[in-house]
């Protein structure tokens, strides 16, 4: 990234540091408690990191974030929570697998730090009960924007390249989860995919069927462009993007600019789905779509639908990836599972 990296030493470089003999009990798990029980010395070495690296000449003391992995995370929610609004302090935190096994203070203030987690949902220290207790105090106290990613099936330490958890694709994930929100708090965000030129080289067909699938037809449409996915060949089937929008106006409107900036962005199309689900035989009928990548994003009242796909599964196997957003309030009735 091109940034400043330091790694802080929150036990001190004189401190003799009891041997890790593994389990919960011991003078290293003792030794350990010191920091994760006792939130303001946890705190206080962390202020103490973010004051060193402000001082450095080449670097830019508004833009300073800090990443605490395991234990560190630990320290992350500490920090927020008693230090969250200090005047000139760190401008984003992340905790990557953070341990937060039992209790911990609630803030003491304002949280005035964005903040992202990034967790493993089978991660005994981070299970549902913490997760529900840190997000609840990130929505009673937080100001600014904070983020949670859950990567389901995944252990306590996936980053850690030697640990038995480590899980390359979550290790993957969660880095560029955390690249994404560095560069949006330090102002490095790339706009291009809100400000692009539309709609040169876009097209937006409407397609209809004879296939009888109850709404299938006329209310659906495929957005594509043109020399935007590069396959190799010259002639190219592109993935495709399953839209399912909300059924208001204005999602109908805002599925159709979604399909536009994602088939401009990276080329694949995107199915504007207003019917049912098209079947791997519809998709074919176009001509240009793969359909072996295909994947599937609810939007407001469409998230019904698809979590519904979500849990009977599709044809087939048709569907490889699912999306939700904006989740309403009302999702109720869900198939079983």
């Amino acid at each position: 990234f091109g940034y400043v990296a330091f790694a802080a030493d929150i036990f001190g470089v004189e401190t003799d540091i009891p041997e890790d003999t593994g389990g919960w009990g011991g003078p290293y798990a003792q030794f350990i408690g010191s920091f994760t029980g006792n939130a303001t010395l946890f705190t206080q070495r962390i202020v103490a990191a973010v004051d060193h690296v402000q001082s450095l000449p080449y670097v830019d003391e508004t833009k300073v974030a800090i990443i605490g992995y395991c234990l560190g995370g630990t320290g992350i929610v500490h920090y927020i929570n008693v230090a969250g609004e200090k005047e000139g302090g760190a401008a984003a935190v992340v905790g990557v697998h953070p341990s937060l096994f039992g209790s911990w203070g609630k803030p003491l203030g304002n949280i005035n730090i964005p903040s992202l987690f990034l967790t493993g949902g089978s991660d005994f220290l981070t299970g549902p009960q913490a997760m529900t207790t840190l997000e609840d105090d990130m929505t009673s106290a937080s100001t600014v924007e904070w983020e949670t990613n859950r990567y389901s099936d995944i252990d306590h330490a996936f980053s850690n390249w030697f640990s038995e958890n480590y899980n390359s694709r979550a290790d993957e994930r969660s880095w560029d989860s955390l690249r994404t929100f560095l560069a949006d708090k330090f102002g490095q965000s790339d706009d291009s995919f809100h400000s692009w030129p539309c709609c040169s080289g876009v097209s937006i067909t409407p397609f209809t069927s004879d296939i009888d699938n109850g709404t299938i037809g006329a209310l659906n449409s495929v957005v594509k462009a043109d020399n935007v996915y590069d396959c190799g060949e010259v002639f190219c089937k592109v993935p495709v993007v399953i839209i399912l929008p909300d059924k208001s106006d204005s999602g109908i409107q805002f599925a159709t600019q979604r399909g536009l900036q994602i088939s401009m962005r990276y080329g694949y199309a995107a199915w504007i789905a207003e019917g049912d689900v098209p079947t791997r035989d519809y998709l074919e009928d176009v001509g240009f779509i793969d359909s072996e990548k295909v994947v599937l994003e609810g939007y407001g009242s469409g998230t019904q639908d698809a979590l519904n796909l979500a849990m009977m599964g599709s044809e087939d196997d048709l569907i490889k990836a699912i999306s939700i957003f904006q989740l309403p309030e009302n999702v109720t009735d869900l198939v079983d599972a």
